[in-house]
């Protein structure tokens, strides 16, 4: 790899931003609009729930969203780490998961005719459909945001992009709010996931204009056994990625409440189906508050001192689900909880992106993802059984997931260093660039 290829290719990036920033919002902002329509945090435990689904279904939702999602990352990392551009896979491979969402609003259609056990069971595929869909897409996504925009406006770039996407989805959850409120169920959760997996569709397809060099070098193709086990040696050479690792799952599994928060509040008050809209929308106004903090405070002074937000802003959420004596105070509990994500997907893949020294990042991302995986599959499964077991209380649930996010937080202050002390650049083309002309 010369010089002047590195130095041509990084023109063509520069070259193409605005355009390329352009469109992510675009993508970002009508994704989120037609995600709220089927929110895994509250519209589809709401609806799984009047159609039958126990605490321990329920629970299971998130798991297998997760599992779904993380499950095929480190393979697809491996069949596409060698492509030079990435784009049009990315874009192809959403298409089946958004059919999906729809088959599930047809599913909720005719679910009167189909009975509770096969509904549950096909609004399930479906939704372990759509996860795989987006897991084949995930690493991919956060590749390309690594390879076209340079490191000190990423950050920046991540809180755009959730500020976007929560307003759109504020509105979607709006939307959402008036079928939930205005058709009968099961009609009205079938009008949200058909409107969503179209929307859906229409996001992604706007990739296919995006501006994406080739990268000066192709990676070489190895089995994939061979593959992880390169990878996994790559990790230890970056002093702190593993340690890194291990944070992230200890936060992964403290993140068993999510998934109850809402049907906490219409068991313990009475709401009805449109509350699922409100908490959503609560929950992506917090994204709003909260992104453009991380994004540009971590852009400026580094990712690491967030680790610890995520989990102390769960405490705080599990806090007020427990003690919370109306539902108009339940709604702090989305609005901490809202606030919370971003403090920990921004941040965490921040660090994810700075630690890797690759100019194509796709297989460290894919690693982190697939690591985290099981402990965010097993959480909410624990609280589903937990609840059960409580019959259907959720407060042993909350407790539990206090305590976790707890240590979570120390862990987080312990383990978490900052990547840019060792290596200010994070392994981006431009130290690579540097270095080559240092050489030669």
């Amino acid at each position: 790899m010369s010089p002047t290829e590195l130095a041509r290719y990084h023109r063509e990036i520069a070259s193409g931003m605005r355009r390329n920033l352009a469109l992510f919002l675009l993508v970002e902002g009508v994704w989120g609009l037609g995600f709220a329509f089927v929110s895994i945090s509250a519209i589809v435990p709401y609806y799984l729930k009047q159609a039958g689904a126990s605490d321990q279904l329920i629970g299971a939702l998130p798991a297998v969203w997760v599992t779904a999602v993380a499950a095929v990352q480190l393979w697809v990392a491996h069949l596409t780490e060698h492509l030079r551009v990435k784009k049009t896979v990315f874009a192809l491979v959403h298409y089946p998961g958004s059919l999906a969402v729809v088959v599930a609003g047809f599913v909720a259609l005719h679910s009167p005719r189909l009975g509770s056990g096969p509904t549950l069971l096909l609004t399930f595929l479906c939704m372990a459909v759509f996860g795989v869909s987006l897991g084949f897409a995930t690493p991919m996504w956060t590749n390309l945001l690594a390879k076209l925009f340079p490191q000190g406006s990423r950050g920046k770039l991540f809180s755009y992009a959730f500020m976007i996407g929560s307003a759109a989805g504020i509105g979607g959850a709006a939307l959402a709010r008036w079928v939930l409120s205005h058709w009968p169920f099961p009609s009205n959760f079938a009008v949200c996931f058909i409107v969503s997996g179209v929307i859906l569709s229409v996001s992604v397809t706007a990739f296919f204009w995006l501006r994406e060099p080739e990268l000066p070098e192709a990676t070489s193709r190895v089995g994939f056994a061979r593959f992880t086990r390169e990878l996994w040696a790559a990790t230890g050479e970056r002093k702190g990625f593993r340690s890194l690792l291990a944070v992230r799952c200890a936060i992964s599994l403290a993140n068993m409440a999510g998934a109850f928060y809402a049907v906490a509040a219409r068991e313990r008050f009475g709401l009805g189906d449109g509350s699922a809209a409100v908490f959503t929308m609560i929950g992506l106004a917090a994204q709003m508050i909260s992104s453009p903090l991380v994004g540009f405070l971590g852009d400026r002074h580094g990712f690491r001192y967030f680790a610890p937000s995520g989990p102390l802003l769960a405490m705080a959420a599990c806090s007020v689900a427990l003690l919370a004596p109306s539902a108009s105070v339940f709604y702090i509990v989305f609005l901490l909880a809202g606030m919370s994500w971003p403090m920990d997907f921004v941040a965490m893949t921040n660090l994810t992106i700075e630690y890797c020294p690759r100019m194509d990042k796709t297989a460290f991302l894919a690693l982190a993802g697939t690591v985290v995986a099981p402990f965010a599959a097993i959480a909410p499964l624990a609280g589903g059984w937990i609840a059960q077991h409580a019959a259907g209380e959720y407060v042993p649930v909350f407790r539990t997931a206090l305590a976790l996010n707890a240590a979570a937080a120390i862990l987080a202050m312990l383990l978490v260093r900052e990547p840019r002390a060792s290596d200010p650049t994070g392994g981006d083309l431009q130290r690579e660039v540097s270095g080559s002309r240092q050489l030669n």
